[in-house]
């Protein structure tokens, strides 16, 4: 029984070895469902099966006239998805006349939070003496993650909207604060002027470098030109993750 235990032993130690080191380990490209995959390479600690992720839906896409020839795009847009975020969101800005023809494009990369609503802005599009009838959001590449929700703990205390130069040309103030323990940074701001039947009709971005523990900020939004007819902002903020 002993040299049978000692023989037990070592062949248990040469089968051991061939596996460890010959055998590779499970990973999210063996085409085989392991680890804690819900699907072949998928699920789990790889990228979301695609059955599980929802496409990001586009609310509205506008332009907007900052200057004789100069125009700034915004889309609204929303991750419905309550457990998986984009860590890279590719996606293309358009701008057509009425005949349908391109006048502009542009490239750009941003991300998208869980279950959130966010602006993608891009500004000062040529219109090359053209005239614009219609904006578009072409999402490219998403590369979806499975994360933990977590809301921006950073509350907007006020908003005052002010309009000066013949009742028109708008300025808006917001003072935020940072409710959370911890300190953000690269904060991304935007404001929407909305028409009385909450239309957009105007956009505006900024930056605020950084938001300490409990620390108050304000955050101007101002447009180059008369903007009529607004009758409310509304605010976004956001930060990578």
């Amino acid at each position: 029984l002993a040299i049978v235990g000692i023989l037990a032993f070592f062949l248990f130690l040469a089968v051991g070895s061939v596996i460890y080191f010959f055998i590779p380990s499970p990973t999210c490209f063996d085409n085989s469902q392991n680890q804690e995959e819900e699907g072949v390479d998928c699920g789990g600690s790889c990228k979301p099966c695609a059955e599980q992720v929802r496409d990001l839906s586009i609310l509205w896409t506008r332009f907007f006239s900052i200057r004789t020839g100069g125009y700034d795009i915004a889309a609204l847009v929303e991750n419905r998805n309550q457990f998986y975020a984009a860590t890279r969101l590719v996606y293309a800005v358009k701008m057509y006349d009425k005949e349908n023809v391109l006048i502009a494009v542009r490239d750009g990369i941003t991300y998208a939070n869980i279950g959130e609503r966010f602006i993608i802005f891009e500004s000062n599009f040529p219109a090359q003496h053209r005239i614009p009838a219609r904006a578009i959001l072409e999402i490219r590449e998403v590369a979806w993650v499975s994360r933990e929700a977590k809301p921006l703990p950073v509350d907007i205390l006020s908003k005052d909207i002010s309009l000066v130069g013949s009742e028109t040309t708008p300025r808006v103030e917001v003072r935020i604060k940072n409710r959370a323990s911890e300190v953000f940074r690269n904060i991304e701001a935007y404001a929407i002027l909305l028409s009385a039947n909450d239309e957009a009709i105007g956009a505006s971005r900024t930056f605020l470098d950084e938001l300490g523990l409990q620390e108050e900020a304000k955050l101007i939004f101002t447009w180059p030109e008369l903007i009529v007819g607004v009758s409310s902002a509304e605010i976004y903020l956001r930060i990578a993750p």
